[in-house]
């Protein structure tokens, strides 16, 4: 018996988290904000720490940014941008950040919110995606270092079948050198909103876990253009929907879960999807609440009776076929040692 169906029912829709990047050496002129890409600054990027914060309406980010200028001092505009992979006609106000505040070695200073007309770009073949920059004078002093942070919140925007977390380091271009060392901290702190990575192509990473928070970490990162990312996929449970969502999930009967993988899911995640292999062959669980949440009709978003008529399988006749350990295939077993491993590493962790 397949199990595809249980998956798509986890992870067909997905919640677009469009706004967060890198701050910005710029150049404000005519009220138009530019990277500056073509004059040189003494000033490096040390390090930066990106800190998400995810709930069930919203998510809050934190990122403490780290200088060295090994030169003269200078004053520069640092600007960090507001923007949106959706295209013009889709972005939506929400999609806007709020409660914007930003700090210069642990000072509150204000920051000018100057917006940008989004134009399509040929070049890129898609509408320029930066909508605005929040600007601020920072002086970096001649052989010494600076701090600066921002924090805001903003909320999940949908957007069709496929949303994700960008975010945009690629504006990190506009500074001396790479960017010396990159860490991205994740809490989920939501039930429902299933993490999966996208695009890392920061290089070679590391990825942990420490409890509840997720750590990814890379040094010497080159930006290749201003509009580099590293985007994750955010899905939320909905009703099943007919259609092949394959090239969007690995199902657990034809795809091993990798540890990093399994690192992005919460603790509930992972006791979900060990328990999907049981439940698609019909596995009668000892806990109500596995089974209600598998089984019961009131319970749509993971129910896999949902998806018995797209697969021409009457209920009745389902729930005739009793549950037997051969039915299951090698993948679908290696998942299982896989997933309980890992709980019990965290187990062990704690």
């Amino acid at each position: 018996m397949k199990i595809k169906y249980l998956l798509c029912c986890l992870f067909i829709m997905t919640i677009n988290v469009d706004l967060f990047a890198n701050d910005a050496f710029v150049n404000v002129a005519g009220g138009t904000v530019t990277i500056i890409g073509d004059i040189e600054t003494n000033v490096q990027m040390e390090s930066e720490i990106i800190k998400i914060n995810m709930y069930d309406t919203y998510y809050e980010v934190d990122v403490l940014f780290n200088f060295y200028n090994p030169g003269k001092e200078e004053i520069i505009n640092v600007g960090f941008p507001q923007y949106s992979t959706s295209p013009v006609f889709f972005q939506q106000e929400q999609e806007n950040l709020y409660d914007f505040v930003t700090y210069i070695n642990n000072e509150k200073v204000e920051a000018e919110f100057m917006p940008v007309e989004r134009i399509y770009n040929p070049d890129i073949r898609n509408w320029e995606i930066i909508s605005g920059w929040y600007i601020k004078k920072v002086t970096f002093p001649s052989n010494g270092t600076i701090e600066t942070s921002v924090n805001y919140k903003t909320k999940y925007s949908p957007y069709g079948f496929g949303s994700m977390i960008n975010y945009l380091y690629g504006t990190g271009i506009s500074w001396n050198g790479p960017i010396g060392k990159m860490t991205i901290e994740i809490v989920n702190n939501t039930k429902d909103k299933w993490l999966t990575p996208r695009n890392l192509s920061i290089g070679n990473y590391s990825m942990e876990r420490n409890s509840n928070k997720i750590i990814i970490t890379a040094e010497n990162i080159k930006p290749k253009t201003a509009y580099d990312t590293v985007d994750f996929i955010v899905q939320r449970t909905i009703y099943f929907y007919p259609h092949d969502y394959s090239f969007f999930w690995d199902y657990l009967d034809e795809h091993i879960y990798t540890e990093k993988e399994l690192l992005l899911l919460t603790d509930w995640q992972l006791c979900v999807l060990r328990n999907a292999v049981y439940a698609y062959h019909n596995y009668q669980f000892k806990t109500n609440e596995l089974n209600e949440l598998f089984y019961d009709d009131k319970n749509r978003r993971y129910n896999i009776y949902s998806s018995l008529p797209y697969k021409g399988i009457k209920e009745d006749d389902y729930k005739k076929i009793p549950f037997s350990e051969s039915s299951l295939n090698e993948i679908e077993k290696k998942n299982v040692t896989n997933i309980s491993n890992e709980e019990e590493r965290r187990r062990n962790n704690r």
